[in-house]
């Protein structure tokens, strides 16, 4: 423990000699601090409002998607879901749905490729970058009916969830599943 000790005070004083090392411990987060303040300062003195700040970073509830157009170049997507016709319709190509998106026919549109099946990707086209307005839970519904249709309703739920696992504790004195 003597050695330790003697490292300790020999590698402290060593570092507390150079420059790199006084300015990297002390200068760095003095920086930061003066930097947090200046921008704090700034921000309050310009009296922006929380109404301003919403609008710059988009609203927070995520937006429910009523009109949306599906451009299939791949030829898997034929049919709509009923629950979902109200929702989403099909266009022959990119350039009319982005007539109708630019029109405000829709509020965006989904692009499946040629290579869907080999990828799995998708595309979503947004008039503008709003993060809210990004979802795949409804265009996951449409692709799933069409991928899964002709299926063993038993073999499509199986893809669809493709394990449940249980957790069985040995150490317990009856295995349980959690």
């Amino acid at each position: 423990m003597k050695h330790t000790l003697q490292v300790f005070i020999y590698e402290l004083r060593r570092n507390l000699r150079r420059k790199g090392y006084l300015f990297t411990t002390f200068g760095l987060p003095l920086l930061g601090m003066i930097g947090m303040w200046v921008v704090t300062t700034l921000v309050g003195s310009s009296a922006i409002s929380t109404t301003q700040v919403a609008g710059l970073m988009g609203s927070v509830q995520p937006q429910s998607l009523t009109a949306a157009g599906i451009v299939d170049q791949s030829g898997l997507i034929t049919t709509i879901p009923a629950d979902q016709r109200g929702t989403f319709r099909q266009f022959p190509d990119a350039d009319s749905a982005r007539a109708a998106l630019e029109a405000g026919e829709i509020q965006t549109y989904f692009v499946f490729p040629d290579d869907y099946l080999d990828s799995g990707d998708v595309v979503q086209v947004l008039p503008s970058l709003n993060l809210s307005s990004v979802t795949d839970s409804e265009i996951f519904e449409v692709a799933t009916y069409n991928l899964t249709r002709g299926v063993d309703p038993l073999i499509a739920q199986r893809m669809i969830t493709p394990a449940e696992v249980r957790v069985v504790n040995v150490s317990s004195p009856t295995p349980e599943s959690t």
